[in-house]
């Protein structure tokens, strides 16, 4: 049986922005994976404008980063501020139709350097550790993070507002050196299955190329080695990458970057393509044989579309 599935591991680094006159510190420990991104103005329903006017799937008009994380998870102050905001602003219905009972936030106001006040919003929060009018330090625990208000799983909505207006931190170079988050998707998942040994395992990655991998990997319990020799893994541009003459053991995998010059020739490979291979907006990952048969196929990008139907 083939298994297809999607995971991502990519990254995107802030690009050169303009000296902020706020300098922020990292608002949590470890890189969780970003939901949902800063919008700037995209107009296609399903998908936003990122920082750096890449087009990629979101909610549209989101002025803010949903970073994916466990209940629970410790959350800081940025920058020293004043706490405005430390409660339940519960209950809350939300624009699905839902009715939630609570609705954790906390805000924190913090002055910048040019006498103006950007206000950091903390959303979904499980706990408030900090209460209306406390001074705060930058790094202070003040809450940890939850599941509340209008929220589709746990994660931790980040929200930055001066003078009324949401501002992004990562396109207008808020962050300390090396303080700013990682912001690394993880994507959206379709599982299928049809007849065959292999698992392929792709991602809809965030630049930089370099970040952006697929794995064709034979499943476990397979009957034994699978020989890649004349198999060739396609995307919905027509693209294609010829597997080298590598046999693969059940439970391994081999690689395939869309760019990295320092593979392991034995268990990877890579195009060195300039540009992503997998289009962000949706694609196909087909994977055929030598006879140019396929023997499986991963849909990803938005949810509910089928981006494999028009190859089929």
């Amino acid at each position: 049986m083939l298994w297809i599935w999607l995971s991502c591991t990519a990254t995107l680094a802030s690009e050169a922005a303009p000296a902020s006159p706020l300098s922020l510190t990292r608002p949590f420990a470890g890189e969780p994976t970003v939901s949902n991104f800063f919008d700037h103005g995209a107009t296609v329903p399903g998908m936003v404008r990122r920082f750096d006017d890449a087009l990629v799937w979101g909610i549209r008009g989101h002025h803010a980063y949903d970073f994916n994380m466990a209940i629970g998870t410790p959350l800081l102050a940025m920058a020293p501020g004043v706490v405005r905001t430390a409660r339940d602003l519960g209950p809350k219905r939300c624009s699905d139709g839902r009715e939630v009972p609570d609705n954790v936030q906390v805000h924190v106001a913090h002055p910048d350097s040019e006498g103006r006040t950007v206000v950091a919003r903390y959303q979904h929060l499980s706990a408030v550790q900090v209460a209306v009018g406390d001074v705060v330090t930058a790094g202070q625990q003040i809450a940890l993070s939850g599941n509340t208000g209008c929220s589709s799983g746990p994660h931790l909505h980040l929200e930055l507002r001066r003078q009324g207006q949401q501002v992004d931190p990562y396109r207008e170079g808020m962050w300390q050196p090396g303080a700013a988050p990682t912001l690394r998707r993880m994507a959206r998942t379709t599982l299928r299955s049809t007849v065959g040994p292999h698992r392929m395992v792709g991602t809809d990655a965030l630049s930089p190329v370099g970040g952006e991998w697929v794995d064709v990997k034979v499943r476990e319990g397979a009957s034994g080695p699978v020989p890649m020799r004349g198999m060739t893994l396609h995307n919905n541009a027509g693209d294609r990458y010829v597997l080298p003459a590598v046999t693969v053991s059940p439970g391994d995998a081999f690689r395939v970057w869309t760019n990295n010059p320092t593979v392991d020739a034995g268990s990877a490979g890579s195009w060195n393509r300039a540009q992503e291979a997998w289009s962000d907006a949706g694609d196909c990952a087909t994977l055929r044989d030598a006879s140019g048969a396929v023997v499986g196929r991963l849909s990803f990008g938005r949810r509910g579309t089928d981006h494999c139907e028009e190859r089929r």
